[in-house]
């Protein structure tokens, strides 16, 4: 199903058609976590966290600009162009979002790109038992860079990282 922090508004739903634009969900409220360092639900950032809560908001309560809400976390100041980004990612309605993941992407290198100021930089190796010594490595300075990671023992050279 999935972490009820990503979950998009369908999926509170029995039987409701999941489709890649549920995904475009996770993806805006991940990317808001990257770029701004918190969680963008109140209720995630509250103690006792309460599943009731993160639903209403999920479900109910008014969706909040980017900005407006990194600002009232204590984040970072997510760049130019992101509000919009996001709310389109956000939308509760799946038909208003980014079809895809693919078609979210492109916009949001398109925000980063723009941006005045080299956006955070943020990283995450995840190791792949699978394929012992190899590990993903996703840099959020352009999102769709997902690069395989060499092993100690690996020939070929790591990616370029991003500027």
């Amino acid at each position: 199903i999935g972490s009820p922090l990503y979950m998009a508004p369908e999926q509170a739903t029995p039987g409701a058609p999941l489709r890649p634009a549920t995904d475009v969900w996770a993806l805006g409220l991940i990317a808001f976590r990257a770029l701004t360092g918190k969680d963008y639900w109140q209720a995630a950032n509250l103690e006792p966290f309460t599943l009731q809560g993160l639903l209403a908001e999920v479900l109910i309560h008014p969706l909040e600009p980017a900005t407006a809400r990194a600002r009232a976390l204590g984040g970072a100041a997510p760049p130019a162009g992101f509000d919009a980004w996001f709310a389109r990612c956000v939308a509760r309605d799946p038909a208003a979002r980014f079809r895809d993941g693919g078609g979210a992407v492109e916009a949001l290198d398109a925000v980063l790109a723009g941006a005045s100021a080299p956006p955070a930089r943020v990283a995450a190796t995840v190791p792949m038992s699978s394929a012992p010594g190899v590990a993903l490595t996703a840099s959020f300075c352009g999102i769709s860079q997902l690069r395989a990671k060499p092993s100690a023992t690996s020939t070929t050279s790591p990616a370029t990282p991003c500027l």
